[in-house]
């Protein structure tokens, strides 16, 4: 006779063959008679002789077999989530477990559930378009003195922006 590998069991003494531990589930070790659940929590099977911590993304909050959920668009979750996705930056929390993106004119810099906490873009920024998560500098030579403008205006003939970034333009 001969050991079941790692991965593996065999629940009976006798003629019978090695099963590989089902998802959710493994065997550390040789000569095992039984599979042991994943423990703990944000961490999936993959049938055999460990178990994968939950990838970036995706969560499992309960012990034992199953798989790891994916977040909806707009969240994220760390390594080995336990916990419901949360909205990813550029993103708010608009009803419970629904991420949208942040409005133009506005962005999120932080990872969180915080509903309706998008921040108007400061003077001299802007976001154009709602798939960036981040507010723009305006590029050298244009500005743009409001935050609630979609873009950066060209300075006029004898004025100048010293630098990106800049709300107003000089003489």
């Amino acid at each position: 006779c001969t050991a079941c590998p790692a991965g593996t069991f065999k629940p009976f003494t006798g003629p019978s063959d090695c099963t590989e531990c089902p998802p959710g589930q493994f065997s550390p070790s040789d000569a095992s008679s039984s599979c042991i659940d994943c423990a703990p929590a944000g961490y999936t099977g993959m049938a055999g002789s460990e178990c994968a911590a939950c990838q970036e993304g995706k969560f499992k909050p309960t012990t034992g077999s199953g798989d790891c959920t994916g977040c909806p668009g707009g969240s994220t979750s760390p390594i080995a989530s336990v916990e419901a996705c949360i909205c990813d930056a550029g993103s708010y929390l608009r009803a419970p477990s629904f991420c949208s993106d942040c409005p133009l004119d506005t962005y999120k810099a932080t990872v969180g559930n915080e509903a309706w906490k998008c921040t108007v873009c400061q003077k001299g920024y802007y976001k154009d378009t709602i798939s960036n998560r981040v507010c723009e500098a305006c590029p050298a030579s244009e500005a743009n003195g409001s935050n609630t403008s979609l873009t950066c205006q060209n300075c006029s003939a004898g004025y100048h922006a010293p630098s990106p970034g800049t709300s107003s333009c000089l003489i």
